[in-house]
């Protein structure tokens, strides 16, 4: 009787997650095409701040270094948002993804891309980090917040936010105190989902036009991002949808590695070492395209000597498999030799 009702449960379980599967596959085609109409009219705004600088509705001040005093604002990383590290990946237990689980083992990748949920990401995952990172209750309902927000504002503030966020981003420097001012400004905005939906896409538009000429440039980009993270009650959320739009927005095999370079660098300063487990096993276990080499070497040269010294032996292992096997599947040979380049200078060969 019990194992008919267990049978029953599970069954009942699989076509709710269906079900909400494809509700959310749904959110995320719609929140695609809102996403390029949202990109069209930042680029378009961006010539008429001068109009809305001086106007009286603004949310936040334009003048940033005048408004913004040098209080003190946590840099520091709380606790709280910090996985614990100190499992070794055979024992790691909070994502599920290690080497040595069914569908994440970096010694039986699949000899086809065996993903059996829509091909809604703009690199291959495996079906765990679609399920875990995507496909999540918690992303839905961040779009119902988000509708929730613009049903009960006018054009014109929501209009002048995004002036303001677009300022704000494109003013960000090499400099850490500068990048501190930005969140202070920013952080006064009072619209947060609304603020989590255009921060994000100019944040990413950001990674595709200044991280990809210019890399190290990830690094302030990262820290705005964390800032948020440690310092705002809506910092999980952002941390949220930051990542469902940038695994699902379609993008050149350079800016995605602009755009992945400031995730990588959210998880170094965070010390996220199991989500970068979970990331990287879960890449290397779908058949490799060429622009997910664009995103492995970011990886590699943002986390890899932080995963070296973590997970030592168990890395090295993974690091042998992209070297002997996983590069065999790519014919760019510059970018394999980069890649290889990495690679050597993490476990200095």
């Amino acid at each position: 009787m019990f194992d008919q009702d267990l049978k029953k449960y599970e069954e009942i379980e699989r076509k709710r997650r269906i079900s909400v599967n494809k509700e959310i596959e749904i959110l995320l085609f719609k929140r695609k095409q809102t996403n390029i109409k949202i990109e069209e009219e930042i680029r378009n705004l961006s010539k008429e701040i001068t109009n809305y600088a001086d106007n009286s509705n603004n949310i936040i001040d334009y003048n940033i270094d005048q408004r913004i005093e040098d209080d003190n604002i946590d840099c520091t990383i709380d606790n709280k948002y910090i996985k614990d590290i100190s499992i070794a990946p055979e024992q790691n237990t909070i994502l599920a993804t290690n080497i040595n689980t069914t569908d994440t083992s970096i010694t039986n990748i699949p000899t086809t891309n065996t993903t059996t949920i829509s091909n809604i990401t703009n690199i291959p995952f495996t079906d765990e980090l679609v399920r875990k990172l995507i496909l999540t209750e918690k992303y839905k309902e961040i779009e119902e917040k988000i509708k929730n927000e613009k049903s009960k504002i006018s054009k014109n503030i929501y209009i002048n936010l995004k002036i303001n966020i677009n300022k704000r981003l494109s003013q960000v420097s090499q400099s850490k105190d500068h990048t501190i001012k930005i969140y202070k400004s920013l952080s006064q905005i009072t619209y947060p989902y609304l603020f989590i939906e255009c921060f994000v896409l100019k944040l990413l538009e950001q990674g595709k036009l200044q991280v990809s000429i210019h890399f190290l440039s990830y690094q302030s980009y990262s820290l705005l991002l964390s800032l948020f993270l440690n310092n705002s009650l809506f910092g999980n959320e952002l941390l949220e949808y930051f990542r469902v739009i940038l695994f699902t927005q379609e993008s050149t095999k350079s800016s995605l590695k602009g755009m992945y370079s400031i995730y990588f660098g959210v998880i170094h300063l965070n010390k996220m070492y199991q989500e970068a487990w979970f990331f990287i096993a879960s890449l290397l276990n779908i058949i490799p395209s060429e622009p997910s080499l664009y995103v492995l070497e970011s990886f590699l040269i943002i986390l890899g000597e932080d995963l070296f010294k973590m997970y030592k032996y168990s890395f090295i292992t993974m690091l042998k498999y992209v070297k002997e096997e996983y590069l065999t599947r790519i014919t760019n040979d510059a970018l394999k030799t980069r890649i290889e380049t990495c690679i050597r200078n993490i476990i200095k060969e």
